[in-house]
């Protein structure tokens, strides 16, 4: 659910709390390594990428969930969404999952709510 009180969720994840089972962001499988993105990469590029590569979007948001709140294109244009932090970097989170149908967070940094993604930091299964 997209929500800005969510961005903790977000900014404890990006300071590198190491989701469960100790996986090491972005080596954590075979899987997320041939991940067809890179860090420092444009979401935008990434999220092009991973489409053409059959990965979908885990994340739906809803209107109602855009709508609450701080107003954030990013909601709208990027419906796998999780959660942003309205402050500091600027975290995002971004839900998706593989054609195997494993579950990874992407988190950037650097977009703002007029509708700018930001760069990739980081991915991760998630449980």
């Amino acid at each position: 659910m997209f929500h800005p009180a969510s961005a903790a969720v977000a900014g404890l994840l990006f300071l590198g709390l190491a989701p469960p089972g100790g996986h090491t962001p972005m080596l954590a499988t075979s899987v997320a390594q041939s991940l067809p993105i890179q860090q420092g990469q444009s979401y935008t590029e990434a999220r092009i990428l991973l489409l053409a590569a059959g990965w979908n979007r885990s994340h739906a948001v809803r209107q109602e969930e855009c709508s609450a709140g701080i107003v954030d294109r990013r909601c709208h244009l990027f419906p796998e969404i999780a959660s942003c932090s309205h402050t500091g970097l600027g975290l995002c989170r971004f839900d998706w999952r593989s054609p195997q149908g494993r579950h990874y967070a992407v988190i950037t940094s650097g977009g703002d709510s007029g509708g700018d993604p930001g760069v990739v930091e980081r991915w991760f299964p998630l449980p």
